[in-house]
């Protein structure tokens, strides 16, 4: 999950960088058009980051102070689905979920408790 919110930042510095030099660039409507455009892609990257922030967030605040149990709710981060795990975690961390009619390897680190009230 690091390595994707690095990633994300580093394509997002890039990206900023390069629209900065076609606004010193730009000279004419045209241009400024195309830099509306660019600005629009700018703020869904960041949208991006943002969401990468979160899930990692809410990664590291679900630290499982118990062990899983077959058949408990829990929320798979990346697919951003419930299910409910069908195996306990190996030595590695690694589960398997069951969402919907899809059986789905997860790690543990990806995963967060599903809270009943």
């Amino acid at each position: 999950m690091d390595e994707y919110i690095e990633n994300s930042i580093y394509e997002t510095e890039k990206f900023c960088r390069e629209t900065i030099n076609h606004i010193n660039k730009a000279r004419s409507k045209e241009q400024s058009t195309k830099l509306k455009k660019i600005s629009e892609e700018i703020l869904k990257k960041i949208d991006k980051i943002n969401h990468s922030k979160m899930i990692k967030k809410e990664n590291e605040s679900n630290i499982l102070n118990e062990p899983l149990m077959l058949g408990e709710e829990v929320k798979v981060l990346s697919l951003n689905e419930n299910g409910y795990v069908q195996t306990l975690p190996d030595k590695n961390g690694n589960l398997q979920v069951k969402i919907g009619i899809l059986k789905v390897n997860a790690n543990i680190s990806d995963i967060i408790r599903i809270e009943k009230l």
